[in-house]
């Protein structure tokens, strides 16, 4: 789910404008993996 971060309201995932200011949605960024972390072991 994303939000506008014009006027706050929820938007679908795929909607590339607001549907309830038109503003246009930037998509949503990345997950930023933080240096030295250390992933959870395989099982």
């Amino acid at each position: 789910m994303k939000y506008c971060t014009k006027c706050g309201a929820e938007c679908g995932d795929e909607e590339k404008f607001c549907t309830n200011c038109g503003a246009k949605l930037e998509p949503a960024p990345a997950p930023k993996k933080m240096e030295g972390e250390i992933p959870p072991p395989c099982k």
